[in-house]
């Protein structure tokens, strides 16, 4: 095998162990092997009385006939067998519901969007009861709002179809532009290209010249072919790790202990300092032990190491340059300059440090160079730092209503101010009436930043935030009665359909200072910058011989 179909298959293998449930939804669905179709009304009285018509004699020459008869009856109707679908899918591990379609109202469509929205892949049928794929359309639409509602998500979505594979895809494809920018590719997929939250979407249409129990291998290459990458990889690892170890966790974690947690919570309210936050208190502590136990099975997962060992790192840039119009890589630093195949490979599968030495030297590897392809902007690289960072954005987290003011809050002003909050968190809870709030002032700067986070468009706020004393700042904010904490909402005193915090009035300014909410950072980088804050303040000058300072520079 060559190196890209080393890589194809190593992405193969975490997907298959992804890979948990699927949703299929047919009007003609049959369970097992048996009659090809269901009988309809007209077969029903289509049948002849025994007693009044004579039986006919069978011979050699009418057989083939009868068989015919029934091939055409099989594709005309189209039959599915789920048993054989089913029985597939379960030599993975993967569990297969299948929903026969009788109603083909909104009601029917609506349940059938709730299975898929925790369905890893959905399986339609075109045209279910001759209607030439309206009730599929409807359901593709259902789906597709769905996922936009939710922030967005990696969706494989198949027709199955008894109908010509070319008019099928045309028709979907036409329909769905009316609304989105939507592309066949290969002659059989179809993804949307205008909308973020779609842009990991792929409908494939697969023809039932494909039989059921082969469909789950042409659906898990389909499935590959979307996700096949390092990150993607070692993230599927991630989940899947999770799904294996999911009961044993429940079983670490048992009902058995819900008197010692209570116990907590018990202790927690006893204490006056304590007492009116004691259930958040609480619901962090659980948090924080859960979290710890997924993170310590992730740690020494074996599958996730695999995913990012250096055999699956050499055999990628083979891969992705097949995958990508065979173009070069490129080193982009001072200057652009190309980088082989051969090079790059070389240097990641480099095993000692000669070696790796000497693959360098011979690829010309320069410091502060990044990788690229086809000459593109460094927009990857920002995505990446951007996602480091980052709590919490709008790219992915448009759809909440409101947050609450905390230790890496951004928040952004009419003049592309840009704060951040650095509040100690212990601060931020167990508040009354009106609190006020530090934060670090920056500014929105393209060509230097240092933080980076995607906003609504799949564009990033660039932002240049100086961890200096002098940048600090403080706003008064309003308790709302009960909640203890800042409540950002949408239209929170202002009529914004974004996110918004609203600090008090002060004197000599008569309209309220309007403060977009942009995003959270992680409260690792929250407290760094704070650390470095208090680090500029600790600095002490002193009056040194010169000639002894210089000197001690070298030591």
């Amino acid at each position: 095998m060559t190196s890209s179909t080393d890589f194809h298959k190593l992405s193969e293998d975490c997907v298959r162990r992804f890979l948990h449930s699927v949703v299929a939804v047919d009007d003609n669905m049959s369970f097992g092997a048996g009659s090809d179709t269901f009988p309809t009304d007209e077969d029903i009285n289509a049948l002849v009385d025994p007693d009044d018509d004579p039986t006919p004699i069978i011979t050699a020459s009418a057989s083939p006939r009868i068989e015919s008869t029934k091939s055409k009856a099989k594709v005309k109707n189209h039959p599915f067998d789920y048993q054989a679908l089913a029985e597939a899918f379960a030599k993975d591990g993967i569990a297969c519901c299948g929903l026969l379609a009788k109603s083909f109202n909104v009601e029917e469509r609506d349940i059938i969007t709730a299975s898929s929205h925790k369905a890893d892949i959905t399986i339609l049928d075109w045209d279910m009861q001759s209607d030439s794929g309206q009730f599929a359309i409807e359901i593709i639409k259902s789906i597709i709002v769905s996922d936009i509602n939710s922030g967005g998500r990696l969706r494989l979505l198949s027709i199955y179809t008894g109908e010509h594979v070319t008019a099928v895809i045309t028709k979907l494809n036409n329909e769905l532009k009316k609304t989105y920018r939507s592309v066949i590719k290969n002659d059989d997929s179809i993804f949307i290209e205008d909308n973020y939250a779609l842009e990991q979407w792929c409908i494939v249409v697969i023809s039932k010249d494909v039989y059921e129990k082969d469909l789950p291998n042409v659906l898990i290459k389909k499935f590959t072919n979307l996700t096949a990458g390092l990150l993607s990889n070692a993230a599927l690892s991630c989940i899947s790790e999770i799904r294996e170890k999911t009961h044993g966790i429940l079983t670490k974690y048992n009902n058995k202990l819900d008197t010692a947690y209570v116990s907590h919570i018990l202790n927690l309210i006893k204490s006056k300092e304590s007492r009116a936050y004691a259930y958040e208190n609480a619901h962090d502590y659980a948090v924080d032990l859960i979290s710890e136990e997924i993170r310590s099975i992730l740690q020494i997962s074996e599958n996730l190491k695999k995913s990012l060992s250096k055999n699956s790192l050499s055999h990628w840039p083979i891969f992705h340059y097949a995958e990508n119009g065979c173009k070069n890589f490129l080193l982009t630093g001072k200057k652009q300059k190309d980088l082989s195949v051969e090079h790059l490979r070389n240097i990641l599968s480099a095993d000692s440090l000669e070696e790796i030495q000497h693959a360098i030297e011979h690829a010309s590897l320069g410091k502060k160079e990044y990788l690229s392809q086809d000459g593109e902007e460094d927009k990857k690289l920002m995505q990446l730092c951007s996602l480091e960072i980052t709590r919490r954005s709008l790219r992915y987290h448009s759809h909440i209503d409101n947050v609450s003011l905390k230790q890496g809050t951004l928040l952004l002003d009419a003049y592309n101010f840009v704060y951040l909050c650095i509040q100690p968190l212990c601060d931020s809870v167990r508040l009354h009436e009106k609190a006020d709030f530090l934060f670090l002032r920056g500014t929105l700067d393209d060509n230097n930043y240092n933080l980076l986070i995607e906003d609504e468009y799949g564009g990033f706020y660039k932002i240049k935030m100086p961890a200096k004393a002098s940048n600090i700042i403080s706003f008064s904010f309003g308790v709302e009665n009960g909640n203890g904490v800042i409540i950002g909402k949408k239209n929170n005193l202002v009529n914004t359909d974004y996110i918004s915090f609203v600090p008090l009035l002060v004197e000599k300014i008569s309209t309220p200072k309007v403060l977009k909410w942009i995003g959270e950072i992680k409260t690792t980088y929250a407290q760094k910058i704070t650390t470095d804050i208090v680090a500029n303040l600790s600095r002490i000058g002193l009056d040194q011989h010169e000639w002894l300072r210089i000197k001690s520079k070298d030591i």
